[in-house]
């Protein structure tokens, strides 16, 4: 891994360039603001989205300590379905649920994903003195959740991610832009 980590800003900016052709060939635009992502829509004022949020590891992951590396960016993803506009997140989260990526990756792709993210979480987890990540079970429950969320500190990561996440992402987008 580089010294120098990726800020949030440039990681959302690597990883919508190396996706945005695959999300572009099913029809999807770029969503402008937070969250990142891609949408498709009807004519009807329906959406089909891909979003990608962007945070620190130290929030996500609940770090006391860390040092700067806490301040490295990580990415989760879901898509789904709602009305456009800038309500459609939080209406797609709460009214027609959405898709969580690690609800479409295979085992084994869920298993490289939390691998690749202990990698790099745990000894920032073992540095920070907190008692309730000394237990490594609590960063093995943060890893393999839902909306886990993933480590971008170096564009390796983000190539790393990018490979292994747009296959399910894209079957998220067919899947909500058939709903439309």
């Amino acid at each position: 891994m580089t010294s120098q980590l990726l800020s949030r800003a440039a990681a959302r900016t690597e990883v919508m360039r190396r996706l945005d052709g695959q999300f572009k060939a099913l029809g999807m635009k770029r969503l402008s603001g937070t969250p990142s992502g891609w949408v498709k829509s009807n004519d009807q004022g329906r959406g089909a989205a891909v979003w990608l949020r962007f945070e620190t590891v130290g929030r996500m992951f609940l770090l006391i300590d860390g040092g700067e590396m806490r301040k490295a960016t990580c990415v989760g993803a879901e898509g789904g379905y709602g009305p456009v506009g800038w309500e459609m997140y939080n209406i797609a989260t709460t009214v027609y649920k959405t898709t969580m990526l690690h609800d479409v990756l295979s085992a084994p792709g869920r298993e490289l994903l939390r691998e690749s993210a202990a990698r790099f979480v745990q000894p920032l987890a073992n540095r920070s003195g907190d008692p309730y990540l000394d237990d490594s079970r609590y960063l093995e429950w943060r890893l393999t959740n839902r909306d886990a969320f993933f480590p971008l500190p170096d564009l390796d990561y983000v190539d790393q991610w990018c490979e292994m996440a747009a296959p399910g992402l894209l079957d998220i987008a067919r899947e909500q832009i058939s709903r439309l």
